[in-house]
């Protein structure tokens, strides 16, 4: 895409884009104010699990309890162990399950599914804990995800743009309800690409002219498919705008003050960002995460035709 908009790499000083690694807070106020970087100051508030559920229970603080309601419940470990326990003590003869995450993980590495967190997590464990999604809206019977590509142009005042094509994830197993007695299946349960593409039963597209094959789809693909099944995938859309925007209006404050503390212009920053979103069975959507450096990899016609999009 860069390519073709007439940019050419280079090395040095003299760029016009720097387009890499988030720079350190001194490395930024050295941009020229017609410079620009790819990444915000502090927009590990985003990308860290524990980070952004710290950020969007301070927006419910703030505006109230309703004010964000697309994140599961969700604790921070070894802080909040009492109150789990006092979660799983209510709800624990309604079958909850938990989902354990560690902090900074990506691809799914160490992530389990539990059903005790007083006894299958350790007294010391630095981790996230949060509800199971245990009635996920599931396509052909199996559950998925959806990367939403997202760009920040700016943080004062607030400029995003949602991107209206994107990647539709799905497990390469079948989805059963009873999360207690399969939840050792992470390819019934775990949406990541990264994993799934690794079971021998995952099928890749390789059709140039098709988005609905096999277990990546186009995110317009899945509209078509709610459409001609008789689901209003306008509000879907509708509530996954709204989900993108108060979870960045839950990160403007403290970037917009890295911003003015490090960087000589507002428009010195971008960002692309990759939400993942999930569905439950009332097509409510859920923010799973957000990758602050989303990849650009292509293995599939699909792939490289959104991604370079």
């Amino acid at each position: 895409a860069l390519k073709r908009s007439g940019f050419k790499q280079t090395k040095g000083e003299a760029f016009n884009l720097h387009w890499g690694r988030p720079l350190k807070f001194p490395e930024y106020g050295e941009l020229d104010v017609l410079q620009k970087t790819n990444h915000f100051p502090g927009a590990f508030l985003l990308g860290r699990k524990d980070n952004m559920a710290r950020a969007c229970a301070r927006f419910r603080r703030i505006f109230g309890p309703d004010a964000f309601e697309y994140l599961p419940k969700t604790f921070m470990l070894p802080t909040d162990r009492s109150e789990l326990a006092a979660d799983w003590e209510m709800r624990k003869d309604s079958g909850q399950m938990y989902i354990y995450k560690p902090p900074s993980g990506c691809k799914g590495i160490g992530i389990r599914i539990i059903s005790d967190p007083t006894t299958q997590i350790s007294a010391k464990a630095n981790a996230v804990v949060s509800h199971y999604l245990d009635e996920p809206f599931l396509v052909d019977g199996l559950k998925f995800d959806m990367r939403i590509y997202v760009v920040v142009t700016c943080f004062q005042p607030l400029r995003v743009y949602v991107h209206e094509q994107g990647l539709v994830r799905f497990c390469t197993a079948k989805y059963e309800g009873n999360a207690k007695k399969t939840r050792k299946n992470r390819y019934r349960h775990l949406t990541n690409y990264s994993l799934n593409k690794n079971n021998k039963n995952f099928i890749k597209n390789l059709d140039a002219d098709r988005d609905d094959v096999g277990h990546k789809w186009s995110l317009r693909a899945l509209r078509a498919w709610m459409q001609a099944n008789g689901h209003d995938d306008s509000k879907v859309w509708n509530s996954i705008e709204d989900l993108v925007m108060k979870t960045l209006l839950a990160v403007e404050v403290p970037i917009n003050t890295n911003m003015q503390l490090h960087v000589p212009s507002r428009n010195n920053c971008f960002q692309l960002l990759g939400f993942d979103v999930m569905l439950d069975a009332s097509l409510k959507p859920w923010l799973i995460e957000v990758n602050t450096q989303p990849s650009l990899a292509s293995d599939s016609p699909m792939d490289k035709r959104i991604k370079a999009a």
